[in-house]
């Protein structure tokens, strides 16, 4: 068998007597022949295209010599630094062909991992296999092999490739957790002449997820209980899947108490029971909540814990403006500042308080719709100002600390719980500039009991008034002292003698 004639410059074409097909690989021409209609020009078919890495290309016819059979796979030398295989149930009844014989082929993909060339031999069923198949055919096969781009999926005798962005609706970091499983696949590309076929289980998922969302939306109700899957976290709440459709649990609606972090109730991949609470059709969300799913911890709690009676309250959590207190299971109260101590002004819970500890409380208040309650530590003990009005009587003279200087006079503590104001015009008969100029935090003072006020709890005091009256002044120091009159208008004096 004689090899074909390179057309060059000088000579571009060879006119044979009769015509011949083109060679299917170099040194080897097809053995069938053409019906003579006359002699015409043989050319060269163009060289196999290549990936840049010395691999040719999908659709690369080539000539293979059978070197090993194992099993079911058929090895073949095609003169490259990488052999190809081709599967036995492409020849006749399976029977493979002897080892050294020639065939010819069709490459349909490069194996990465076995580095190996899967071809299909030229002129099986699989070239009518590809005339059967239409873009947006959803095939069933099974995902054979990995690539550099991709996947590989077996469809019978049709080999097809699934680029990694087709592999499935998020992101995978590793595709290759597939290798070996069934999947469903549209076609999204073909090409008969090349056998090259492009599928996509992405699209597949896609369509299958709008449907599954569709049904689930128009039979979902509001107060249904369901059980989801947690997707993701935010600051604001978790979101879950139902089967297909997202619904978000907001950070309020986790738990009866409090909830700081959405990360300290849930994680993804958390499996919860949820109620769906709202359903905007329009606008396709939905809400759902966690805590719905158990009793409401506040029926009831009006009359288990009455006004004015005594609890123990477990600290929960401590604020500039008080501290929250767990009386049960679900049912949390506050303790404002200012009902912490009589005889104590903390700036902050945390002076007086500790979390995790409990203490007996009051209840002051209960709002079952707003899940709110009122506590107070102080009122535990007796109120120290109930009897204030007969321990300090006005005009008695009683003795006592300093302990607050304020801009306009000082607080002086009587008794614990009991603290009276010395107003800075009390202080001295002398005129003061600042309270510190005449007393200091700490010191005791002897201080005369001006008025008693139990309602808004104030007791007004004098230092003034326990210090000696000054001398009696001189008559003619009375007259210099005498306030003068007005003048007239005009400059005259009523007062002056005429």
């Amino acid at each position: 068998m004689s090899e074909a004639p390179v057309p060059s410059e000088s000579q571009p074409s060879v006119e044979p007597p009769a015509k011949q097909s083109a060679p299917d690989c170099a040194g080897k021409v097809s053995a069938s022949t053409a019906e003579s209609e006359g002699p015409k020009p043989i050319t060269l078919p163009p060289a196999p295209a290549s990936n840049g890495n010395d691999t040719p290309a999908s659709g690369t016819e080539l000539c293979g010599r059978v070197a090993v059979i194992n099993g079911d796979q058929i090895f073949l030398d095609v003169g490259l630094k990488r052999q190809a295989v081709i599967p036995c149930d492409q020849f006749d009844n399976g029977a493979a062909p002897a080892v050294g014989s020639e065939v010819d082929v069709i490459v349909a993909s490069f194996d990465v991992p076995t580095d190996l060339l899967r071809v299909n031999r030229k002129g099986t069923p699989v070239v009518s296999a590809f005339a059967d198949m239409t873009v947006g055919a959803v095939l069933e096969g099974r995902i054979s092999g990995m690539n550099k781009g991709g996947l590989e999926v077996e469809f019978g005798p049709v080999r097809g490739f699934m680029p990694a962005s087709q592999v499935d609706t998020r992101t995978l970091k590793d595709i290759s957790v597939l290798l070996g499983q069934d999947a469903r696949c549209e076609v999204i590309e073909i090409d008969e002449k090349h056998q090259k076929l492009v599928v996509s289980r992405r699209s597949v998922l896609k369509k299958e997820l709008a449907d599954s969302r569709a049904r689930l939306l128009r039979e979902l109700e509001v107060g249904q209980v369901m059980k989801g899957v947690v997707t993701n976290l935010a600051e604001f709440g978790a979101f879950v899947d139902l089967g297909g459709f997202h619904g978000l649990v907001h950070i309020s609606d986790m738990k009866w108490t409090p909830v700081e972090q959405v990360s300290d109730v849930l994680g993804i991949g958390d499996e919860v029971e949820v109620k769906v609470l709202k359903i905007n059709k329009d606008r396709k969300r939905i809400s759902l909540g966690m805590k719905q799913v158990t009793p409401d911890p506040w029926i009831g709690v009006k009359d288990a814990f009455k006004i004015g009676s005594k609890i123990q309250a477990r600290i929960t959590k401590l604020a500039e403006f008080g501290a929250f207190g767990e009386v049960s299971e679900g049912v949390i109260g506050l303790i404002p500042l200012s009902e912490v101590s009589w005889t104590h002004h903390p700036t902050g819970a945390g002076e007086t308080l500790k979390v995790g500890e409990s203490v007996e409380v009051v209840v002051i208040g209960v709002d079952t719709k707003r899940h709110r309650m009122s506590l107070s530590v102080r009122q535990t003990t007796e109120d120290p100002w109930s009897n204030v009005s007969e321990s300090f009587t006005a005009g008695t003279t009683v003795t006592g600390k300093v302990s607050t200087l304020l801009d306009f006079g000082a607080l002086v503590e009587l008794s614990p719980g009991i603290e009276g104001m010395i107003h800075i015009s009390e202080l001295s008969r002398q005129r003061v500039a600042t309270p510190g100029d005449v007393v200091s935090v700490g010191q005791d003072v002897s201080v005369k009991v001006l008025n008693v006020d139990p309602k808004k709890r104030r007791v007004s005091l004098s230092i003034r008034a326990t210090l000696e009256p000054e001398p009696d002044a001189t008559p003619t120091e009375v007259v210099l002292k005498k306030k003068r009159k007005k003048p007239l208008r005009g400059g005259l004096s009523s007062h002056f003698d005429w």
